[in-house]
């Protein structure tokens, strides 16, 4: 017994290197939205034991040299996201962490053993949300065409725009928050184990992961009609029924449901036994050490080391503050044509603490208006980046414009946010260390770089609001001649 009081040496480091990735997991588990993540562990576990068998008939080899390589990569993978404040890529590097802890402790047999139910753990994060997150809006107006074909047939009158149905009663707006695809994933996560355990032939088991993604949007929809004939026979109840019972896990679990039964239908005979089941099972247990005796320490007191390395370099880590030369506040109040005051009125989504803030609104001679919002951050740290989630403007009709500066283009956002009245369409973009970037991701990675070569992180994030009305007074040549005029302002403004 005293072999595995070998583990717990690097067992420590591990859990305080992962603790905080463990309670946003374990915390998860009692949401909506990644409710289903204790049954993909729960699936891992279970494909782990059925190998049961063929582990004790192994025998550990340790890989020194390719198992502390990959949990070195981990430890710097779970760093980059640490510095580039990007939960997703912390989280799935704890996948890679275990992964590179099999191979240095049970070697390349061991690994290969058990590559696919440990990998399988990566369906316990929202990574296929971030992956497919410009897709959003196609998803969700699929959903919004499900669920108002259902509502017709159901005989209500109904009318379809975009992402929006107008119903007697109420106007739905399937939201990018709603377009299911943490539960759609989940369902194929579920389908694959599912189909390698009840089917033999390849084309059904693709079929039955195939058949688990349409069921996932075919769900998404259904609970989209359910929300409208509930509101519509209980006009002052909760919008997602009874206990909440039309919130974006009915996908999963009543795609569960379904898909067992189609599983079911697809099953024309009993499967025959595994092969796996037919191993004579050893006497003993897995030896983890087949190596002379003095190196059996070496494993454990690698993985210490490097677990208390990574420790240690992001406790000590603190970014250096870096100030402008001149406040915000002295932020040119007429540029050309264009003369501003202060806007007193601010959205609830840039209501975030930064270390300097402008509030504008300009105005030229035809009365056009455009609001300037900047956040300036002197220093990034947990819950106060450029990058906060309360900047994630929503993806509708996202368009990349190129905006003429000199000799160079400048790369920045356009987004059409619909309303009922009237449109709006919102320019943004962000500023890290003199560089004009356009995506979130790009400003992730150079924030990374500034943080592990320079230790600064400081960034801005930039956005121009602007009406489009009724009168059609909105000009979109206007616009990018105040943005060309912008720019290079904003550069020396920012200028530290």
């Amino acid at each position: 017994m005293y072999r595995y009081l070998l583990y717990i040496p690097f067992l420590i480091p591990f859990f305080l290197l992962y603790k905080e990735t463990f309670s946003r997991v374990f915390n998860s588990w009692f949401t909506y939205e990644e409710s289903h993540g204790l049954l993909i562990m729960g699936i891992s576990l279970y494909m782990i034991w059925r190998k049961r068998s063929k582990l004790k008939n192994l025998i550990a080899k340790p890989e020194i040299f390719k198992g502390a390589s990959l949990l070195i990569l981990s430890c710097f993978i779970l760093i980059a996201g640490k510095l580039s404040y990007t939960h997703i890529i912390q989280d799935v590097s704890v996948v890679f962490n275990i992964l590179g802890l099999v191979l240095l402790f049970g070697g390349v047999t061991i690994f290969k053993t058990l590559f696919i139910p440990l990998s399988y753990l990566i369906f316990i994060f929202p990574v296929f949300s971030e992956i497919f997150g410009n897709f959003s809006i196609y998803l969700q107006q699929i959903t919004a065409l499900i669920g108002a074909n259902l509502l017709k047939i159901s005989g209500m009158p109904v009318l379809l725009s975009a992402q929006y149905i107008e119903l007697p009663h109420i106007i739905l707006e399937v939201a990018q928050a709603c377009n299911g695809i943490n539960h759609i994933m989940a369902l194929v996560a579920l389908s694959i184990p599912l189909a390698i355990l009840s089917h033999h032939t390849l084309a059904k088991r693709l079929f039955l992961v195939l058949i688990a993604f349409m069921i996932g949007i075919f769900a998404n929809g259904l609970r989209v009609t359910s929300i409208g004939l509930w509101t519509a026979y209980k006009k002052s109840g909760p919008l997602h029924g009874p206990h909440d019972i039309f919130y974006v896990s009915f996908i999963f679990f009543f795609g569960m449901g379904l898909l067992f039964i189609i599983n079911q239908l697809l099953r024309r005979r009993v499967s025959k036994p595994s092969k796996i089941n037919n191993i004579p099972k050893p006497e003993g247990s897995l030896s983890f050490y087949s190596q002379p005796k003095k190196l059996k320490f070496l494993p454990p007191l690698l993985a210490f080391l490097i677990f208390i390395s990574s420790i240690s370099y992001l406790y000590s880590f603190q970014p250096v503050p870096v100030y402008l030369k001149r406040p915000l506040k002295d932020f040119p109040l007429v540029i050309k044509e264009w003369h501003g005051q202060d806007n007193q009125s601010v959205s609830n989504f840039l209501k975030i603490k930064a270390d300097e803030e402008l509030n504008r609104v300009y105005q030229n001679h035809s009365k056009d208006k455009i609001e300037l919002y900047i956040r300036y951050f002197s220093f990034q740290n947990k819950g106060r980046s450029v990058t906060d989630y309360r900047f994630n403007l929503p993806e509708y009709q996202r368009q990349t414009l190129q905006v003429p500066i000199g000799n160079e283009f400048l790369k920045i956002n356009k987004v059409l946010v619909p309303k009922r009245s009237n449109q709006k369409v919102i320019y943004f973009w962000y500023e890290i260390n003199g560089e004009t970037i356009n995506h979130h991701y790009k400003v992730k990675l150079a924030n990374f770089l500034e943080a592990l070569f320079s230790r600064q992180n400081n960034g801005a994030f930039i956005m121009m609001v602007s009406d489009i009305d009724g009168n059609n007074s909105f000009s979109e040549e206007n616009n990018l001649k105040f943005i060309q005029s912008l720019l290079p302002i904003i550069k020396m403004s920012l200028a530290f």
